[in-house]
């Protein structure tokens, strides 16, 4: 767990630095992020003892998709995307809207922009939808 939310914390941080003061912002949601984390259906990538990825989800909602920085464009999103959609036949996930870097990362991935909605924090989210063809 203590590697899984370093890496949250991080990319977290520096992914939504948007919202004002981000690491007093989500700083304060770690111990939560935990407890959603240890309920949930949830994936390491690891490589050589490193853990460099994760993915957590209820049902077919993904919590968290998250990719340490230093290993990203690696092609580990995608393998655990991928394996997700083995087992599953729609996946859904909620994601900002000034999130670009992600909404093309899912999109290019089969995932479909839908229902935009406020986030608790104050922006503007919708979610994406991916739907494995029959």
């Amino acid at each position: 767990m203590d590697r899984v939310a370093e890496i949250w914390l991080a990319e977290i941080i520096r992914v939504y630095n948007f919202v004002p003061d981000p690491e007093k912002f989500w700083g304060k949601r770690l111990n939560e992020m935990k407890k959603v984390t240890r309920r949930a259906e949830g994936y390491v990538y690891e490589e050589d003892g490193i853990i460099k990825a994760f993915v957590t989800l209820k049902d077919h909602y993904i919590w968290d998709l998250i990719v340490d920085s230093e290993y990203q464009k690696n092609g580990i999103g995608t393998a655990l995307l991928d394996f997700l959609k083995e087992s599953k036949v729609s996946l859904a996930l909620g994601i900002f809207e000034d999130h670009k870097d992600a909404i093309r990362f899912f999109e290019k991935r089969g995932f479909s922009k839908a229902n935009a909605y406020p986030s608790p924090e104050g922006f503007d989210k919708f979610e994406m939808i991916w739907r494995k063809e029959a």
